[in-house]
């Protein structure tokens, strides 16, 4: 079979092509890899939530950072380990994603993982890591911001309209 995968546009444009290729035929391309790899998600909202769910069905052992209590709970109700986001990791872990858009990955939080771990960063602008610190300390980052965006726009748009009209009525504004 052929694991290539074809990219879409708004990837290939951002010119780190070979990057994204490398992330999808790398370590999590193998199933037998897969299903042993661990692997951590910074955040816990709609695309951290998605993304581990889909690690976990790939049997991989997946560790959910998160900052509120019920946050942590979910994580621990649905089969992941539940991580407290500012404290350092323990342990060795294959890939690492962040998808919150604030400085959460530190150099003191990035130094606690091996030299070479892959970070893939999925939040918004201004992303959450620190991009000197994780070069000196000899990460592969993937930079691959606001992607549920790029590649899914009107998804994401939908998806983004629905939140802020519920937030909306919440507080008691009618749209």
């Amino acid at each position: 079979p052929n694991d290539a995968m074809k990219l879409p546009a708004s990837w290939t444009d951002s010119g780190r092509t070979e990057e994204l290729l490398a992330l999808w035929q790398g370590p999590l391309s193998d199933r037998e890899k897969r299903r042993r790899a661990n692997l951590i998600v910074y955040g816990c909202g709609r695309v951290a939530r998605t993304l581990a769910l889909t690690l976990g069905a790939l049997h991989a052992k997946v560790t959910v950072a998160a900052r509120k209590s019920e946050d942590l709970v979910w994580a621990k109700i649905n089969g992941f380990f539940p991580h407290y986001i500012y404290d350092l990791p323990k342990g060795h872990f294959d890939a690492v994603f962040n998808t919150v858009p604030a400085p959460v990955l530190t150099r003191e939080i990035l130094s606690a993982f091996d030299e070479g771990t892959l970070i893939v960063e999925l939040s918004s602008r201004p992303g959450g890591i620190d991009m000197p610190a994780a070069s000196e300390l000899g990460m592969r980052v993937v930079w691959a911001l606001s992607l549920p965006g790029k590649v899914a726009p009107v998804s994401a748009g939908r998806s983004l309209g629905d939140c802020l009209i519920s937030i909306l009525k919440e507080n008691g504004v009618e749209p």
